[in-house]
């Protein structure tokens, strides 16, 4: 017959290695570190990573010059619009479009019921010009999305459509949704 300890010995080993109903379970040894002069214990670490992106404008409203009469003569006025930067740790895209259907209006003559399609916009003050009155991608131009970014700059320019009779004196404002999103 083996001695106490011998037999305590052996039947600790035997419930270690066998896991048994009170051997140690990996769970349960991660702050354990039973050894010699030196010994290691593995923890895990997790992370469920989320999507993170910023949407930051170098302003918040642009505001055109007054209208000349070639302005009306050419039926357009172009200006810069804010510059968009962007940071996103997973594909994005962003997209533009008028918050409302028609222009807000306030000044003496009856509301012109001016359309949000009076309002273009594009990527480059050369155009192409596009009509805000639908969602239309702003960024990246020819592609579903762009890849992750630690910061790049977008810019954005207006162009707003002015017609002699349609477009009586007075201040118009226009709300306009950008968007980041991932695809």
């Amino acid at each position: 017959m083996m001695a106490p300890s011998r037999l305590w010995a052996a039947f600790g080993l035997s419930l270690l290695f066998t896991g048994g109903p009170f051997g140690i379970r990996a769970a349960d040894a991660q702050s354990v570190c039973n050894g010699g002069s030196s010994c290691t214990v593995v923890v895990s670490l997790q992370l469920a990573r989320p999507y993170v992106a910023s949407l930051v404008l170098s302003q918040s409203v642009t505001s055109l010059p007054t209208l000349t009469s070639s302005d009306f003569a050419t039926g357009f006025r172009d200006q810069a619009g804010p510059q968009l930067r962007v940071k996103a740790n997973a594909p994005y895209r962003v997209t533009i479009q008028a918050a409302v259907s028609t222009w807000q209006y306030s000044g003496t003559a009856a509301p012109p019921s001016k359309p949000s399609s009076d309002l273009l916009w594009s990527g480059s003050a050369s155009g192409p010009w596009t009509s805000s009155a639908s969602s239309a991608t702003l960024w990246p131009l020819a592609a579903t999305s762009a890849a992750a970014t630690a910061g790049v700059t977008i810019p954005l320019f207006y162009r707003t459509l002015w017609n002699w009779t349609t477009s009586p004196p007075g201040a118009y404002t226009i709300p306009v949704n950008l968007t980041l999103t991932s695809p």
